[in-house]
Parts: structure tokens; C-alpha cells; sequence
């Protein structure tokens, strides 16, 4: 940057970094936060070359993004951290509890309906986890009986858990 440039923008950046300071903090709602934006916003800066005139949109502009960029970093960040702390929690609310065993209560009553050619093929497919090719050789079926025999399993199972 021409030495003209940078004292230009210079003079903008402090003579506007309250106004700077206060638009990242609406955006990110922490004014701690907002300063170090702002400070970043000025690297940002001197890291380009800006065509000659106003610097304040500019300067307005980078902190915007730079804002946003921030809040979006921390979205990722706090969905992690959510679905990590879904996979371990260790004590699940009360409610969770009472729906998981009334699902689990229907689901097994779903089973017991079942034919016992349907269960096994659904038991194959689920539990041992074989393809419907293994499934119709293990029970001497077709591949497509294996098929139909587990789909309609999985369409009573779930027709008794979306209730």
C-alpha cells in the first residue's frame, strides 16, 4: 500500500473503530469479541491493496464479514458439541425414558404379528445384517421374496412407532 493510502486509512480505521466495534458487536452480541473483529479487520486491510477513496464502507464491510464469519464458525462449533453431548449422555430426562420403552413396547408387538418366515427374514436383515441375496439363500427364498418379506416387516414396524 502507498504510504498516502495507508495513513487515509489509518485516520478512518480510529477515528471509526467505535463505530466499527459497535457494528460487530450487534452482529456477535459480545463486545470482547467485537474488538478482536476489529483488530482483525485492520489486518484484513493491510494484507490488500483498496482502491484510492472512502475507507469506511470498506472497513464496514470486512467487519460485517468478518462477524458473520464468526457466528457461523460458532454454529458449527456449538452443533458439534450438541450431538456429542446427545451420543454421551448418561442420563437420559425421564420423559426420553417413558417414549423409548412405549416405542420399544410397540415395536415388539409389531414382531409378534409378524408371520415366522417375516421375522426371520426381517431378524436376518436387521440383526445379523445380511443382504437380501444371503437372507433368500439362508431361507431358500428369492431375493425378491427376501426382499418383500423384509419390507413388509419394516412397514408395520413402522407403522406402529409413527402412531
Amino acid at each position: 500500500m502507498a504510504g498516502r493510502q495507508v495513513d487515509i486509512a489509518l485516520d478512518t480505521f480510529v477515528t471509526r473503530r467505535n463505530d466499527l466495534v459497535a457494528l460487530a458487536n450487534r452482529v456477535v452480541k459480545n463486545r470482547a469479541i467485537a474488538e478482536e473483529l476489529v483488530q482483525d479487520s485492520w489486518i484484513q486491510w493491510s494484507s490488500k491493496t483498496y482502491p484510492n477513496g472512502d475507507a469506511s464502507p470498506i472497513f464496514s464491510r470486512i467487519v460485517l464479514n468478518l462477524s458473520f464469519d464468526w457466528l457461523r464458525k460458532q454454529k458449527r462449533e456449538w452443533t458439534k458439541l450438541e450431538a456429542f453431548s446427545l451420543l454421551y449422555d448418561s442420563s437420559p430426562d425421564t420423559e426420553r425414558v417413558v417414549i423409548a420403552r412405549h416405542d420399544l413396547l410397540n415395536v415388539m408387538r409389531a414382531l409378534q404379528q409378524l408371520t415366522p418366515r417375516s421375522l426371520r427374514a426381517f431378524r436376518l436383515s436387521r440383526v445379523e445384517e445380511m443382504t437380501f441375496a444371503e437372507i433368500g439363500q439362508e431361507m431358500g427364498l428369492a431375493t425378491s421374496t427376501a426382499h418383500r418379506l423384509v419390507s413388509e416387516a419394516l412397514i408395520k414396524v413402522a407403522l406402529v412407532t409413527q402412531k
